[in-house]
């Protein structure tokens, strides 16, 4: 099944993506924010166990519990644990390290699957994207080099999280032809949810009113915007909407400030600038690949 491409299919693709992102943008503060006072494990169990509440619903509006029997269980077990890994990740770097500065390390995930395209996918990488993916781990040093007394953890998960949020990618989009959007959020939020349950360091302890409405927040906010984020790449390809995707740097920028008080130096605007157009150079090349590579309409 081939994913339709038409201008209405498109800018429903471009809109879910920009929901997405602001979402996921503020349900990183509030991670952030709560990161100081609960282990990464407890912020796992906590906003996965509240985010089933908007999830539940949306599964009875659309037909009950029936909607979580899947075509492909080992595709969406694997989708599951990418996801899990990513947001374990995610977590342990917005602990170590300012929201803008986290996110534009994660956003060289589209440059670490080209790189390792040849290898998954057999693919040919040509040298401009070979260049090209060169210049965005150029940014990414850059954006690492002034915080050189930053733990040696705060660097590598949210590279870590760039390879796993990639590779998980890959596999949402080989689900979104046979299974619901839905149906593959509710068995990765699953999945969380119990490895938060057993990294909880200190066994379950109920969390006050005022922290559990912070929870409840960020649950339907996490919920909601991998909602978003998979109903993309059910309309459109990510090559598509890998542009408005970047706009979620803004927004961490913004809150980061705002919230913090975290102001982005120079290094991690050109180091995030290198990203982002490296990571904007791949998706058109790949795009337009596919263009030649495409059959010839049958007349």
């Amino acid at each position: 099944m081939t994913t339709p491409t038409t201008p209405a299919a498109i800018l429903k693709g471009i809109g879910c993506v920009v929901v997405s992102g602001a979402l996921m943008t503020c349900q990183d503060t509030t991670v952030k924010w709560l990161s100081s006072d609960f282990a990464t494990g407890e912020i796992m169990f906590w906003r996965g166990l509240l985010s089933f509440l908007p999830l539940s619903l949306l599964l009875w509006w659309q037909g009950g519990w029936r909607r979580l029997k899947t075509a492909r269980p080992k595709e969406v077990g694997l989708r599951a644990a990418l996801a899990a890994l990513t947001s374990l990740l995610i977590i342990v770097s917005l602990r170590h390290l300012p929201i803008a500065d986290a996110l534009a390390i994660v956003f060289v995930a589209p440059l670490i699957l080209t790189a390792l395209s040849s290898l998954l996918l057999g693919e040919t990488v040509g040298p401009r994207r070979w260049i090209a993916v060169g210049i965005g781990f150029c940014g990414v040093l850059l954006m690492i080099k002034p915080s050189g007394g930053v733990v040696t953890i705060a660097v590598l998960a949210p590279l870590g999280a760039a390879l796993a949020s990639a590779l998980r990618d890959v596999v949402t989009r080989r689900l979104g032809a046979t299974d619901g959007a839905s149906t593959i959020l509710f068995y990765s939020m699953v999945l969380a949810t119990l490895i938060g349950f057993f990294d909880m360091p200190n066994g379950l302890t109920l969390p006050a009113w005022s922290d559990l409405a912070i929870f409840l927040a960020t649950g339907c906010a996490w919920a909601a915007a991998h909602l978003f984020s998979i109903m993309s790449l059910a309309y459109v390809e990510a090559s598509i909407t890998s542009p408005f995707r970047y706009l979620s740097l803004v927004w961490a920028a913004i809150l980061g400030y705002l919230v913090f008080a975290d102001v982005p130096d120079v290094w991690l605007g050109i180091g995030a600038t290198l990203v982002v157009a490296s990571g904007l150079y791949v998706a058109q090349r790949e795009r337009r690949l596919a263009a030649l590579n495409a059959p010839a309409p049958s007349r």
